[in-house]
């Protein structure tokens, strides 16, 4: 039966994603959001003053909740990107509890089905999952969907469900919670919102070896391969997936503007890295955690008030790795020829001239 429920329950949903998706629903909903919206900002400074005539009344308890801790460290980057050793580094850290990827998909599954085999990729990783023990029943309080569904999230989004989820992470961290994340670079406008003093912190990685890494096999997927047979054999981390999630918010993520997948990965990199630049609290590179990691982990901990951690221990956790790996795949002409057309398009999508945008945008890749 469960099965069943589950099998119905995607179907019906997949059903109201197709018709939302149509022009004609996105313009009624936009119409009916715009004066709701509109009238919530009207109301939003008023929202928490008590009634004077009526002083007996419940006020908030909003300084009690667990969404309000200031020691809460919300970490967000893309798949491929050195988010695992990360998180890693915090699970060494004594008085901290690290949650590897809170919307992972296994957390649908029982502790004893969700399988024990590490990435080879992830160095000095023995286990993802220890940290969720202390949670008793959580395939009852995750919801698969959050993995795919809702990937992008503004401040004004009403989101109870989500909120009490990572509310009962926190809660039940037994020392500082630290929650890193892959599905959470669209979400960071209602993150910031709804946990208004954690610590974000974006980690990103230069996109062309990240693509390298996403494709796994890179030799099996050349530069003049074709989506059909991306989307069959290469598609390892769901960019499919994502672009239908996020297009209805996004609709310049166009899988008909893009000559090759690079593009759409493109896409998706560089809006994550400005969503990462604007919510943030601090901004890490892979390449200069990977080549100074001392100092790199000091920095860091040094921004969200980490103390007592043994620096040079957790320094030997990072690895060297090869860097510019990109350079066997394709030469730099092909993949600016591709970039600069994805630059084009985000300048006319979100209204800036070439020159600002670039300005306000560009990588530092020291």
């Amino acid at each position: 039966m469960k099965f069943l429920r589950e099998k119905l329950r995607s179907f019906a949903i997949g059903v109201l994603r197709r018709v939302g998706r149509a022009p004609e629903t996105r313009g009624i909903a936009a119409a009916t959001l715009e004066g709701l919206l509109h009238t919530a900002d009207d109301l939003r400074d008023l929202a928490n003053r008590p009634v004077r005539d009526y002083p007996e009344l419940g006020g908030p308890r909003t300084a009690q909740r667990v969404s309000m801790r200031g020691d809460c460290v919300l970490i967000s980057a893309r798949f491929r990107s050195g988010s695992t050793l990360l998180w890693n580094l915090f699970r060494h850290v004594e008085g901290v509890t690290a949650y590897f990827e809170p919307f992972h998909p296994r957390l649908r599954l029982p502790r004893e089905s969700r399988g024990g085999a590490i990435d080879a990729t992830h160095r000095h990783v023995d286990d993802y999952w220890r940290e969720y023990d202390a949670i008793g029943n959580i395939d009852r309080i995750y919801r698969v969907e959050w993995h795919s569904e809702r990937l992008f999230l503004d401040a004004r989004r009403h989101e109870p469900e989500i909120k009490s989820y990572l509310e009962t992470l926190i809660g039940r961290a037994p020392g500082r919670p630290v929650l890193q994340f892959n599905r959470a670079d669209f979400r960071l406008p209602w993150l910031a919102r709804a946990f208004p003093n954690a610590s974000i912190v974006h980690l990103y990685r230069h996109p062309r070896d990240q693509w390298l890494s996403f494709l796994k096999d890179w030799k099996a997927f050349p530069p003049d391969g074709d989506l059909a047979t991306f989307f069959a054999d290469h598609d390892h981390y769901s960019i499919r997936e994502w672009v239908e999630d996020l297009n209805p918010s996004f609709p310049f993520l166009d899988w008909s503007q893009c000559r090759h997948p690079y593009a759409m990965h493109y896409l998706l990199w560089k809006l994550s890295y400005l969503f990462g630049q604007r919510y943030a609290h601090f901004a890490v590179s892979y390449e200069r955690l990977i080549g100074s990691p001392r100092a790199e982990i000091e920095r860091l901990f040094a921004a969200i008030g980490v103390e007592n951690a043994d620096i040079e221990a957790l320094s030997r956790l990072v690895e060297p790795q090869p860097r510019d790996k990109w350079r066997a795949y394709a030469d730099e002409d092909w993949f600016r020829e591709q970039e600069s057309r994805c630059e084009e398009i985000l300048c006319d999508a979100l209204g800036a001239s070439a020159r600002e945008f670039r300005a306000a945008t560009t990588l530092d890749r020291r």
